[in-house]
């Protein structure tokens, strides 16, 4: 599987969203990758999904799905963690922004309020595996999701499957 290259960002000020929308109704998926700038196993396989979308590779059957590729630019720019402080630990929108990650927070938070369900894509310094965390408020728009896109996973890892 070919993964598309990691983009240059000219500015690190940008916010890049992309959603895509089918006719029929349904549940709202957001996927945010790079939330910390040094983990970017998210932001490839969000980019190689986008690319499918547009190349009618993948379809979606029902609801909405937004990709944000690269969560918080000034780390990804950077190459490292965070840009002022950690975006994982503090979601906040405020009318008063003092760093970088406010500004990021500002122009987040409204998408996911827009949205039933959020993935986000973390990846570790070492080995191959992805990390999945799912919370509590799990629903049926949770368990739908994967008749909302015809995807087909490879999982890098031994892990078992399961249909839900």
């Amino acid at each position: 599987m070919q993964f598309p290259a990691l983009p240059t960002i000219p500015h690190p000020l940008q916010f890049k969203s992309v959603t895509f929308t089918a006719l029929q109704p349904g549940p709202k998926l957001i996927v945010l990758g790079a939330v910390h700038g040094n983990e970017v196993s998210g932001s490839k396989a969000i980019l190689k999904m986008i690319q499918e979308f547009e190349l009618g590779e993948r379809l979606l059957i029902k609801g909405q799905l937004t990709f944000v590729p690269i969560t918080n630019p000034l780390a990804y720019n950077r190459k490292q963690r965070n840009g002022d402080r950690n975006l994982n630990r503090n979601l906040t929108p405020t009318n008063s922004p003092v760093d970088f990650e406010d500004h990021v927070a500002n122009c987040l938070c409204p998408l996911l309020a827009a949205h039933d369900v959020l993935l986000d894509i973390h990846s570790f310094q070492k080995g191959k595996c992805l990390s999945l965390y799912l919370d509590q408020r799990t629903t049926t728009a949770h368990l739908s999701l994967s008749s909302m896109i015809a995807l087909s996973v490879v999982w890098p890892c031994d892990w078992e499957l399961v249909d839900l």
